[in-house]
């Protein structure tokens, strides 16, 4: 496939180059010299009393200054369809139709009849134009427009209003001053909700995150666990009994997250204590016994593994405690565990003879009595 360069000449009548220059969506460049912004094309300036940084995005370009952040893109086709003076398009008189119907004017009725045929095309050039709205009053205007117009078009998809307003709200959200990501909903939909979730978590903005994890049916263990150890890293003079009611609430919203990595970053932090009494709450043993051993709750860890049948487990705390502890004091915690101590009998009577004699010797003479008649 061949691709083809068009190059454009245009003069900007200055012998100075620009400090910065930034693409603006896709079919405009900004130029940028000190104080002056110019837009190549049908030329537009800008100018403004400090220094500015232009970031591109991929529908525009935002404008950093000391004290605003400013976003500059090109007017969408549906909303210069709908706002331009004496615009006569569908969409245009759909939104009329629906300020003459809140007038209880019949010029409503007039203006739906003169746009029937391409009804659709003005409902979803409202949609939208709502989309790409920043203004809250305006975005409710146009939805309610798109709304009025799809009551009498039977051919359109009844769920792309509810999408619009749900996407709507997310964005209308995290830009609040309090929270600070303006967004435009094309630069939302190639971000991913899951990005923006992500976002928000490492800003600490966990009840947002969480809110709109649910609004959008999302999973919530992300923003859970990781509120769980930013409140962790947080609060290292509280009481670890006190914390961890504090943890638990939460965590119990979300079934099936993992305590154990919480646990995990308790320790990290120093938390041991913290950390033995998270990881009594991880229903998983695959997940539990091995935390158990890196934080050295050896007998904790065995007790959970021969009380959940895994002999993958089981041995893996019987090699972990054989090269830790004292043989004697090895002996004495398996003794009173059935399935851990046949485990180490049979692993020991293949590989490790002198071994299992002292384990024998160790535990009184029924045993050497049994190993004698085994041995024989």
């Amino acid at each position: 496939m061949e691709t083809k360069q068009i190059a454009i000449n245009y003069s900007c009548e200055s012998a100075l180059p620009p400090q910065q220059m930034a693409w603006c969506g896709m079919d405009s460049v900004l130029l940028y010299w000190d104080e002056d912004l110019m837009m190549v094309g049908d030329p537009v300036h800008y100018f403004y009393d400090e220094p500015v940084i232009l970031i591109p995005e991929c529908d525009g370009v935002r404008i950093l200054s000391n004290t605003n952040l400013e976003f500059l893109q090109r007017v969408p086709d549906s909303t210069e369809s709908i706002f331009k003076i004496g615009s006569t398009s569908p969409a245009a008189l759909l939104y009329d139709a629906l300020d003459h119907f809140d007038r209880r004017s019949a010029k409503a009725d007039e203006n739906l009849r003169l746009i029937r045929s391409s009804l659709s095309e003005a409902v979803e050039s409202c949609i939208d134009a709502a989309g790409h709205e920043f203004d809250v009053t305006r975005q409710r205007a146009l939805v309610r427009a798109a709304s009025y117009g799809q009551a009498f078009c039977s051919n359109f998809q009844r769920d792309r209003v509810q999408e619009t307003c749900r996407t709507l709200r997310v964005l209308n959200a995290v830009c609040d001053s309090a929270i600070g990501i303006p967004l435009s909903i094309q630069q939302y939909k190639l971000l991913t909700p899951v990005v923006l979730i992500s976002r928000l978590i490492n800003a600490n903005c966990h009840f947002l995150a969480l809110r709109i994890s649910e609004y959008l049916d999302m999973n919530k263990e992300v923003v859970i666990m990781h509120w769980a150890c930013a409140k962790i890293t947080a609060s290292p003079s509280t009481p670890d009994s006190h914390l961890l009611e504090i943890l638990l609430d939460k965590l119990q919203l979300c079934k099936g997250i993992s305590y154990a990595a919480v646990a995990t970053h308790a320790d990290n932090c120093g938390r041991r204590k913290l950390a033995a009494m998270l990881v009594e709450h991880e229903p998983r043993s695959t997940k539990q016994v091995p935390l158990l051993l890196s934080i050295g709750e050896e007998d904790t860890a065995l007790v959970k593994a021969t009380e959940s049948g895994d002999t993958d487990l089981v041995y893996l705390v019987i090699f972990h405690i054989w090269q830790k502890r004292p043989p004697l004091e090895f002996f004495a915690m398996i003794q009173g565990r059935v399935l851990a101590r046949d485990l180490f009998v049979a692993y020991a009577r293949c590989h490790k003879h002198e071994f299992l004699k002292d384990f024998f010797l160790s535990t009184g003479l029924i045993h050497v009595r049994f190993m004698i008649t085994f041995f024989l």
